[in-house]
């Protein structure tokens, strides 16, 4: 099973051991939907198996009970662990890309010349921005909108973009 991470449980909230999770999931609603699996652990080798119960979001973080964990005493040792979900169990709308398989992609401009690679993915409020390493290890940022992507093909590992002056 391939996992992505979802986030990470920053704290315990309430006495029925709500998890407070920072998510790195632009899919909150879809990953933590009630009957929804997820892993939470200090890392891929050693998870612990959820059933969502209940979610909901305030500001940036995601609060989310189970069906396992029914107070604050039984939530407190996951706190500092990551939650994790299985990639397999979401589908995408057409345009909407997991963040970890854009980091396997190569950066193109129009005319095939290889840029580099992205290697972060940003969640900022105005947008999705791709952080590109060229091959001198310098970074650039490219805003994730339709002015800027003119293709993504994650089977091929490519990204072509519009290059603007003074992108790089």
């Amino acid at each position: 099973m391939e996992l992505v991470v979802l986030g990470k449980i920053t704290k315990i909230r309430g006495v029925n051991g709500e998890f407070k999770i920072l998510s790195s999931t632009f899919y909150a609603k879809k990953r933590y939907k009630k009957g929804n699996k997820i892993y939470i652990g200090a890392d891929e080798d050693h998870l612990v198996e959820f059933t969502v119960k209940a979610h909901h979001t305030i500001d940036k973080f995601d609060y989310v009970t189970t069906d396992e964990i029914t107070n604050t005493n039984e939530a407190e040792k996951y706190v500092d662990m990551n939650v994790y979900a299985s990639k397999n169990e979401i589908t995408l709308d057409k345009g909407e890309y997991f963040f970890g398989d854009l980091c396997k992609c190569d950066v193109y401009d129009e005319e095939g010349n290889k840029l580099g690679h992205v290697i972060k993915v940003e969640e900022f409020p105005a947008q999705i921005t791709l952080e590109v390493e060229k091959e001198n290890k310098e970074t650039f940022f490219v805003p994730f909108v339709d002015e800027f992507i003119i293709n993504v093909d994650i089977e091929k590992g490519s990204i072509i973009i519009h290059l603007i002056e003074g992108m790089l």
